[in-house]
């Protein structure tokens, strides 16, 4: 990052890339190869590793819906024991903005599960009034899904 920081984006890249063959599909390592391409202006491959990790989101998304056949959540009130997991599938500002309607549906269903990147965890629990909302379970115990 030090690199990145100090727009030296070339070796910033040799770097990501480096830990990229270390730890793959690492998605930190990822977003930051893709920013630092896009600002060493090679767009192509910026936009390339970008999209295709924006796309490992949906296809979380995707698997946990059909893993545990879940049903897609429609906004209505839920019975009591019926739980609804958000999964996120963008990045971390999207993510953060979009933790803010969690209040609004924790009126309409009695326990949320969020699946959250594991960066964000403390700064959410730190924020986030967590009564009923369990983040990053280790078991999936859901009727219901959304993003």
């Amino acid at each position: 990052m030090v690199y990145y920081e100090n727009n030296n984006f070339s070796k910033a890249i040799s770097i990501f890339e480096k830990l990229n063959s270390e730890i793959p599909n690492n998605h930190k390592v990822l977003i930051n190869l893709g920013r630092a391409y896009l600002s060493y202006g090679d767009y192509h491959k910026g936009f390339k590793i970008l999209y295709e990790e924006t796309t490992n989101f949906e296809d979380n998304y995707k698997n946990l819906k059909q893993k545990y056949n879940l049903i897609e959540w429609d906004g209505s009130k839920l019975d009591p024991d019926d739980n609804l997991i958000v999964v996120y599938e963008q990045g971390f500002g999207d993510i953060l903005q979009f933790l803010r309607f969690i209040i609004l549906a924790k009126e309409r269903v009695s326990k949320i599960l969020i699946q959250i990147p594991h960066p964000l965890e403390d700064l959410v629990t730190a924020n986030l009034e967590l009564n009923g909302i369990e983040i990053n379970p280790k078991t999936i115990k859901a009727k219901y899904i959304t993003s």
